[in-house]
């Protein structure tokens, strides 16, 4: 037997918009991490993605509106990606050295990384310094109660366009 909202009694109701309105309250006062704690998950949200070769969670990282100085924007990001999750075997990240300096809504981080892609005929290592910018954005289907950090720009890889034909 299945019972609707409108076939409960009155305390049944009650009873029932109490729990949610509880169930809110904890969601929305629950301890949320701190700026810095976001920004680490995010990086290794990143360097998971790209180990893994999910191009879902790496895009999940950078901001729609993503342009850097070399002239790559999300839609150029998201194509390399998906190139590099075809054609490698195996990517490793290794992230020798960082810092991240955090002014709410905006930080940078200074990353000194090691990306090796093994593409099976050859193994092409390739060490990096890196600026990336951070902004907090609304994010994910909550956007009217938590903000996020994505990537909107990210200097120092050695990329431009033209990578997308080197694989």
């Amino acid at each position: 037997m299945t019972a609707s909202f409108s076939s409960l009694g009155r305390s049944g109701k009650r009873s029932v918009v109490v729990l949610l309105g509880i169930a809110i309250g904890v969601w929305l006062l629950w301890p949320q991490p701190t700026d810095r704690e976001s920004l680490d998950l995010l990086v290794a949200q990143a360097k998971h993605g790209f180990e893994s070769k999910s191009v879902s969670e790496i895009m999940d990282c950078v901001a729609p509106g993503y342009e850097d100085e070399s002239g790559l924007t999300r839609a150029d990001v998201s194509r390399i990606c998906q190139r590099v999750a075809r054609q490698a075997k195996q990517v490793e990240i290794t992230i020798t050295g960082h810092d991240i300096t955090v002014q709410s809504p905006k930080a940078t981080g200074h990353f000194d990384v090691v990306a090796v892609l093994d593409l099976g005929t050859e193994t092409i290592t390739w060490p990096m310094r890196l600026e990336v910018q951070f902004m907090k954005q609304r994010r994910g289907w909550s956007k009217l109660w938590r903000q996020g950090w994505v990537v909107v720009s990210v200097n120092g890889h050695g990329l431009d366009k033209r990578f997308e034909d080197l694989l």
